[in-house]
C-alpha cells in the first residue's frame, strides 16, 4: 500500500513524458533557430524594416502603415505562383481557404516586426533620455533647463501610441476564430473521405470476392463441359481468358482514387492550420505582455510629467532602467517566434503544394 505522500509510479511517469516533450519541443525551436533558412530570412527582414524605418516617423502617434512588402518576400509558393498553379490543377476550395489564412497570419506576422521594430526605436530613446537624468543628477548643481527637456521627452513618449495597439487582442482572436472553423471543416472532410475510403475498400473486397467466386464456377463448368464435347474443349480456355482480362480490370480500379490524395492534401492543411494556431496563440500572449508594459511605462510617464518634480522622475527613471533588461528579452523573444510562424507558414505551404504538384 502506498503512503499518502509518495506520487505512483504512473504519475512519475506521465511528468517525465510531460517533460521529455518539453524539451524535445524547445530542442526543435532552438534547431528552428540556428537553420540557415531561419538566420538568412532574419537578415532579409530586417535589411526591409530598415529601409521602412528611414521612411517613417517613430514619434508619430499614428501606425506605421502596412507594406505587405516582407509578404510578398518571404511567403512560399508566392500568392502569384499559386494562382497560376490553380489553373493547371484542381485546388479543392478547402485548399484554398487555408492558402488564403497562411496568408493573413503573414500579413499578421508582417504588422509584428512593425511594431517590433517602432519599439525598439522608443526603447532606444527611453535608454537615452535615462543616462541624461542619471548624468544631470550626478551634478553638484542640477541643470534645470536640461531636465525641463527631459519632462519635454517624456511627454512625447508618453502621448505616442502603443506599437502593440494595432495587432490588439480582438486581432488576433479573429484570427483565432475563423482559423478554428477552417481546422474543424478540413478535419470533418478528411474524416469523411476516410470513412468513404474504408467503406468502398469494403464493397469492393466484397465485390472481388463475389467475382472470384462466381468466375471461379464457371470455369468449374466450362471444364465439366469440355470433359463431355469437343466444343467445350475451345469454350473453356475461352472463359478462362475472359476470366482473367476481367479480374485484371477490376484490380485497376482498385488503385489509388482521387479521393485517397484529396485525403491526404486536406489532412496535411489541417496540420498546417493546428501548427499556425498554436503559433498564434504564443506569439498573442507574449504581445499581450509587450503591450501591457508599455502601457504600464506611458502610465508612469505621464504621471511624472503632470508633477513635474525632479524626485518623481529620477523614482520613473529608476523604474524604466530595472525592467530594462527584461524588457528587451521579451522583445526579442516576441521576435524570435514571429520569424518562426514565418517558417513553419512556408514550410506548410511548401509541403502541400509539392504533394498536389507531384
Amino acid at each position: 500500500m502506498q503512503q499518502g505522500g509518495s506520487p505512483s509510479p504512473k504519475k512519475k511517469e506521465g511528468a517525465s513524458s510531460s517533460l521529455s516533450n518539453k524539451l524535445n519541443i524547445n530542442e526543435e525551436y532552438t534547431n528552428t533557430f540556428r537553420t540557415k533558412s531561419y538566420i538568412e530570412m532574419w537578415s532579409k527582414a530586417h535589411t526591409i524594416l530598415k529601409d521602412q524605418s528611414s521612411t517613417i516617423d517613430p514619434s508619430s502617434s499614428s501606425s506605421p502603415p502596412f507594406s505587405g512588402q516582407l509578404s510578398e518576400n518571404f511567403l512560399d509558393p508566392r500568392q502569384e505562383t499559386l494562382k497560376d498553379l490553380t489553373k493547371n490543377f484542381n485546388f479543392h476550395h478547402l485548399l484554398l481557404l487555408y492558402f488564403e489564412a497562411s496568408l493573413e497570419a503573414c500579413n499578421l506576422c508582417e504588422l509584428l516586426l512593425q511594431s517590433i521594430n517602432q519599439t525598439r526605436y522608443y526603447n532606444k530613446r527611453i535608454k537615452n533620455l535615462t543616462k541624461r537624468v542619471i548624468i544631470n543628477h550626478s551634478k553638484e548643481h542640477a541643470d534645470h533647463a536640461e531636465y525641463a527637456i527631459i519632462f519635454q521627452e517624456l511627454a512625447r513618449f508618453s502621448r505616442a501610441k502603443n506599437p502593440f495597439s494595432t495587432a490588439n487582442s480582438s486581432l488576433f482572436q479573429h484570427c483565432h476564430e475563423s482559423n478554428l472553423v477552417l481546422l474543424q471543416r478540413l478535419t470533418s472532410k478528411h474524416k469523411r473521405i476516410k470513412r468513404n475510403s474504408k467503406l468502398k475498400s469494403i464493397c469492393k473486397k466484397i465485390m472481388s470476392y463475389s467475382l472470384i467466386a462466381s468466375h471461379s464456377a464457371l470455369v468449374i463448368t466450362l471444364i465439366v463441359i469440355a470433359l463431355h464435347s469437343l466444343i467445350g474443349l475451345a469454350a473453356a480456355p475461352l472463359g478462362l481468358v475472359i476470366c482473367f482480362v476481367y479480374l485484371s480490370s477490376c484490380k485497376k480500379k482498385m488503385k489509388k482514387t482521387n479521393k485517397a490524395s484529396l485525403g491526404l492534401h486536406v489532412d496535411m492543411a489541417a496540420k498546417g492550420v493546428f501548427i499556425l494556431m498554436n503559433d498564434l496563440d504564443t506569439i498573442s500572449a507574449l504581445v499581450r505582455r509587450l503591450h501591457d508594459e508599455i502601457k504600464h511605462r506611458k502610465t508612469i510617464g505621464r504621471m511624472c510629467v503632470r508633477y513635474g518634480r525632479s524626485e518623481v522622475l529620477k523614482e520613473v527613471v529608476n523604474e524604466f532602467y530595472m525592467s530594462q533588461t527584461t524588457f528587451i528579452e521579451q522583445l526579442d523573444e516576441l521576435e524570435k517566434y514571429v520569424y518562426l510562424c514565418f517558417h513553419n507558414i512556408n514550410r506548410s505551404r511548401r509541403l502541400l503544394v509539392s504533394e498536389i504538384v507531384n
